[in-house]
C-alpha cells in the first residue's frame, strides 16, 4: 500500500510540474532528408534517372512569458539539388553530372496561448510569422555557376487546431492539424536577353488548410 501512495505522490507531482508555467523552456524543431531514383527499361538498355534531393533543419527554442503564453522563434535552412544535364549523361556516360541547386534559409517568431483541457492536455491556439529567402543556382560546367534567380517569401500564420501533450515534466507532444495562412512572395529572375537587368514578382496567396498535412512534433522542456 505504501508503494502504491509513494507512485501515486510521484505521478501527481510529474502532472503538476509539467504544467506551462513562467519561465518554462524548451527546444524542439524539424528534420528531414529525402531522395530517390527512377529506372526505365529501353529494350536491352537500362536508364537510371536520379530525382530530386531533398534536405531541411529548422531548430525551434520557446519560453513562457507568463503562466499559458509562449513565445517561441526558429531558424531553418533547406536545400534542393536536381540534375539539370542527364539527358548527356545517358547518351555519353563520361559526361559530368551537373546540378540546379536551390538554397533556403528561414527565420520564424510565434506566440501561442496554453488553455488546459484536462491534466496533462492542452489547446494551445497561436500566431507565427515565417521569412524565407534563398536563390537558385544552376551548374552550366563543373566549374562555372549561372543564377536562375532568388525568391522572398513572408507568411502570417494562424493555428487554431493546435494541441499539446504533457506526459511529464521534461516532455511534450504537440499536434497541429489546420492553418491559415497569407504569404507575400517576391521572385527575382535575371532579363535573358540582357542579364544586368531582372524581372520582379509579386504573388498574394491565401489558404486555409483544415486537417491537411497534420503534422506531431515533440518538445524537450527544461
Amino acid at each position: 500500500m505504501k508503494k502504491i501512495l509513494v507512485f501515486a505522490a510521484a505521478m501527481f507531482a510529474a502532472v503538476a510540474l509539467s504544467a506551462q508555467e513562467k519561465g518554462d523552456m524548451y527546444i524542439s524543431g524539424t528534420f528531414n532528408v529525402s531522395t530517390g531514383n527512377t529506372v526505365e527499361a529501353q529494350g536491352t538498355t537500362t536508364v537510371k534517372t536520379p530525382g530530386v534531393t531533398r534536405f531541411g533543419i529548422a531548430p525551434e527554442f520557446g519560453i513562457f512569458v507568463i503562466d499559458g503564453l509562449e513565445v517561441n522563434v526558429g531558424v531553418g535552412y533547406s536545400l534542393e539539388k536536381e540534375q539539370n544535364n542527364q539527358g548527356a549523361v545517358n547518351v555519353d556516360p563520361t559526361v559530368k553530372p551537373l546540378y540546379d541547386n536551390t538554397n533556403m534559409f528561414g527565420i520564424r517568431a510565434g506566440l501561442n496561448y496554453h488553455v488546459k483541457i484536462c491534466d496533462m492536455f492542452y489547446w494551445a491556439p497561436g500566431v507565427k510569422f515565417l521569412l524565407d529567402f534563398g536563390s537558385t543556382k544552376s551548374q552550366v560546367s563543373v566549374s562555372e555557376t549561372s543564377k536562375l534567380g532568388s525568391n522572398t517569401d513572408f507568411t502570417f500564420r494562424v493555428s487554431m487546431l493546435k494541441f499539446e501533450f504533457r506526459p511529464g515534466q521534461h516532455f511534450g507532444i504537440a499536434f497541429e492539424a489546420g492553418n491559415l495562412d497569407y504569404t507575400t512572395s517576391t521572385i527575382k529572375e535575371p532579363d535573358p536577353i540582357d542579364n544586368t537587368k531582372e524581372y520582379k514578382t509579386r504573388n498574394n496567396n491565401f489558404n486555409w488548410n483544415l486537417n491537411y498535412g497534420a503534422q506531431i512534433g515533440f518538445k524537450y522542456y527544461f
